[in-house]
């Protein structure tokens, strides 16, 4: 099932969503820039199990995962970020709130960090951060483009046609943010399923 909504969403979206797709945008004529306004509220996708979930938007609090699977796409996300993530990937293609990544025990993050603010707004109590433009981020810089590339498709985001038309630049500011368990080897193995999902 895919689920398109044009326009504001409140609090709890995709709770214990079990498979399918949402989709939110801001409606067709707002005058505002979606990434740097609120479209949906706090605590989405709170234990979702595996689906796709792509939103040009600006949460307004916190993007909460609590078990494994979901993709999950956002323009921005308040604080606490990835709270009690346990699997899927997550990709933020706008700023952060504080505490990010707070109980991250598995799964995997890509911010793209314009501001240069984001190394100051993770909680490094279970993860950490890394740059992908190294020869071991090949795989990780593969998989972002592909999962852009399907975002712009779904939802026509500008933001996301922006960073891929100079996607070299665009990774200049990317990070990576995996528990600290993993190692970027063993995090690899997950990447095939997260592919797969954004191709559904």
């Amino acid at each position: 099932m895919t689920l398109r909504v044009e326009g504001d969403a409140n609090d709890y979206v995709g709770k214990g969503m079990a498979g399918g797709r949402i989709i939110v945008f801001p409606p067709k004529a707002a005058q505002y820039e979606a990434c740097r306004n609120i479209i949906i509220g706090n605590t989405c996708l709170y234990g979702a199990l595996p689906a796709n979930c792509l939103r040009p938007v600006w949460l307004a609090s916190a993007l909460r995962c609590a078990t494994a699977g979901p993709r999950r796409w956002s323009k921005g996300v308040g604080d606490h970020g990835c709270e009690y993530m346990t699997g899927g990937c997550v990709v933020v293609l706008g700023d952060t709130g504080v505490n990010f990544g707070a109980g991250m025990s598995g799964g995997m993050a890509f911010i793209y960090d314009e501001s240069g603010l984001f190394a100051g707004r993770v909680n490094r109590e279970m993860v950490d951060t890394h740059r992908i433009t190294g020869d071991d981020g090949a795989p990780y810089r593969a998989h972002l483009k592909a999962a852009m590339e399907r975002h712009l498709a779904l939802t026509g985001s500008a933001r996301a046609q922006t960073l891929l038309a100079d996607f070299d630049t665009t990774l200049e500011r990317v990070w990576l943010v995996k528990p600290k368990r993993m190692t970027l080897q063993t995090l690899i193995a997950d990447l095939p399923r997260a592919v797969e999902a954004v191709a559904a």
